[in-house]
């Protein structure tokens, strides 16, 4: 009885003492639209709207999956390129992402998309930019439930911003590999694993001289006329790896050195059944450093060097960027290597 009344007192002691704080109190409920009645910004406000998901939104979200966040005009060229819009900057689809992310009633139980907070750091007028997007623990359900959910997607790396332009990155190859169907066709990462699977019976392994590494995603691409498939891997560089260094054996030139060592070897051409070469691009988001690791890349046709603007300070979720696929990538003692050429 002691003990019951020895508690009760402890806890009287400390409401009373909540109470009479001179602080300042927390609001009882986090204001979830402005005083004009409009949703905030990356607050979910839900209005109550039953969300069903059609044959296209669970293709368009399986597509984002594979690829991973994407920004909100990616996702308009996609579901235009497949017809699901007939334009592509169509208000339908931003309203339509956007009660994905806020609405909460749905078949699974919560929002189908979530906006990475990630995508506010560092960046130029937050407000103004692109939403970027990512499916939902929701909608990997949802995936789940119609078998489109792809498992061999690229791991994660600590840095959110490395993994997002490893995303816009096979996006954009994907996407204008859509614009001509009849010539290109896209190998998701995903594919590209299972088939290495499928032929040896494991996960592909790469590895020089018992030293095991392994790109940040692989991705091929069909020339259809032409009746071959080139294999890419990428290695991201977000300005945080020297070239030279051989600090942690991390540098781009031992990275080089390993793809050098793996390619010439033609170990890739014992898991990969992919009969139109084996290529290591190198993307980074700065020309200075590009051109760098050109001058002290080994003069092998097969390593590919490019970089792209918007990834650093201060960020900003890129636009399209087709000239990733029709532009030229340089190359050490050779001539530029285009993507699109076959």
């Amino acid at each position: 009885m002691g003990t019951h009344t020895s508690t009760y007192r402890t806890f009287t002691a400390e409401i009373l003492f909540y109470i009479q704080c001179p602080m300042r109190k927390p609001p009882n409920q986090i204001a979830r639209t402005d005083s004009l009645g409009r949703r905030i910004n990356f607050v979910r406000s839900p209005k109550g709207v039953y969300i069903h998901l059609s044959d296209r939104d669970l293709k368009t979200l399986s597509w984002q999956h594979r690829h991973g966040d994407l920004p909100t005009p990616y996702i308009h060229k996609y579901r235009y390129l497949m017809g699901y819009s007939k334009s592509p900057k169509t208000v339908c689809t931003s309203r339509r992402y956007r009660d994905f992310f806020h609405e909460t009633k749905t078949r699974h139980n919560g929002a189908y998309i979530d906006w990475p907070f990630q995508q506010l750091q560092d960046v130029f007028r937050p407000n103004s930019s692109f939403r970027v997007h990512r499916p939902s623990k929701h909608a990997i359900e949802a995936l789940r439930d119609a078998d489109l959910l792809r498992l061999s997607t690229p791991a994660s790396s600590s840095s959110w911003w490395h993994d997002f332009l490893r995303s816009c990155f096979t996006a954009n190859i994907e996407l204008q590999c859509l614009e001509q169907p009849d010539v290109f066709t896209f190998i998701h990462h995903d594919t590209v694993i299972n088939n290495a699977i499928e032929k040896v019976g494991q996960a592909p392994k790469f590895q020089v001289a018992g030293e095991t590494f392994s790109p940040d995603v692989l991705f091929g691409i069909r020339y259809n006329e032409a009746k071959k498939v080139k294999l890419f891997a990428v290695e991201i560089d977000m300005m945080t790896e020297s070239i030279n260094s051989e600090k942690n054996g991390n540098s781009i030139r031992e990275k080089m050195r390993r793809y050098q060592s793996y390619i010439k070897s033609g170990a890739y051409k014992k898991e990969f059944a992919f009969g139109g070469g084996f290529f290591n691009i190198y993307l980074t988001t700065n020309y200075r450093h590009a051109c760098n690791m050109v001058k002290n890349a080994p003069e092998e046709p097969f390593l590919l060097f490019s970089w792209v603007p918007y990834f650093v300070f201060p960020r900003r979720p890129p636009e399209l960027m087709p000239w990733l696929f029709n532009e030229a990538y340089d190359r050490s003692g050779h001539s530029p290597f285009f993507i699109d050429r076959q």
